[in-house]
């Protein structure tokens, strides 16, 4: 292999690695700036705690003034199978988990900050590189280098992560626990959440774009994705997706890890299309 192509050779399996980490950094901070709203679902929980007398169960929703807005209305979603007692608890609990996972998250985008500079450096030293041996240094520096490989990323941010072709972010969970953080810490109250329906499999949900609705592709992208990690997987046919949003889905104290209760649904059959995840993994 000559120098030139040695050359090319070594920057694109650089700024490859180097495009896996910008990906895992866009998790991570989406993921921080979502636990950064603690503060505001503790105020919520407090205007829901002032108004406690005027709790009762079967409640989807309660309008209050906000006395941090001048005294204007906001409405804030309950989850109407719980008491009274339950859904504060809910909220509070909601509030400091997103608070305990501030620390976390902040030193994992330190850390990814200082591997995207290193690997930023790399890319200039092959770039600059002028004989053999220069690339010859930069291939034994590399592997050095110790980065976040995947398999740290998958423990670090335990979800799976799509972008539809029109840029809705869709995620699914791995397990019981990314369930947990895909439904209670990264969605929103009017994302889009999808459960195969009567089998246990993933989590899965659209981030909406402010102002925008989600077109019909990603709703199916979305549906292939609930199924795909789902048992439903290792069939064939079509199968009941269970179509919600975010802000009736909840968990009910002593609930296990991954159970939730969805207050309001809808349900999709659709016919499985495993060609379709493909597409997406490599969009």
């Amino acid at each position: 292999m000559t120098f030139d192509e040695e050359k090319l050779k070594t920057i694109k399996a650089l700024q490859k690695k180097r495009s896996s980490l910008a990906k895992a950094i866009k998790n991570a901070q989406a993921q921080y700036e979502r636990s950064q709203e603690f503060e505001e679902v503790q105020h919520l929980a407090e205007l829901v705690k002032a108004h406690f007398s005027l709790l009762k169960r079967g409640m989807d929703s309660i309008t209050v003034s906000d006395w941090k807005k001048e005294n204007q209305n906001v409405t804030i979603a309950l989850n109407p199978q719980a008491t009274p007692p339950e859904m504060l608890d809910e909220m509070f609990t909601k509030s400091q988990k997103l608070k305990k996972a501030l620390s976390p998250l902040e030193a994992l985008l330190k850390r990814f900050d200082a591997e995207a500079k290193k690997w930023d450096e790399a890319i200039q030293k092959a770039e600059a590189a002028t004989e053999m041996e220069q690339i010859d240094a930069i291939n034994t520096e590399y592997q050095l280098i110790k980065i976040v490989a995947p398999k740290t990323q998958v423990k670090a941010l335990p979800y799976h992560r799509f972008v539809s072709k029109a840029g809705f972010e869709i995620f699914a969970g791995k397990n019981a626990a990314s369930n947990e953080i895909v439904t209670f810490q990264i969605a929103h109250g009017n994302d889009l959440w999808l459960h195969a329906h009567g089998m246990s499999g993933s989590h899965v949900i659209v981030r909406k774009k402010k102002g925008d609705e989600i077109d019909p592709e990603t709703l199916q992208d979305a549906l292939q994705i609930a199924l795909y990690f789902s048992k439903a997987r290792t069939s064939s046919g079509s199968f009941e997706v269970l179509v919600s949003e975010q802000k009736y889905v909840s968990r009910l104290p002593r609930m296990p890890k991954g159970k939730v209760v969805v207050s309001k649904h809808k349900i999709i059959n659709v016919q499985l299309d495993k060609s379709r995840i493909e597409k997406l993994k490599h969009a």
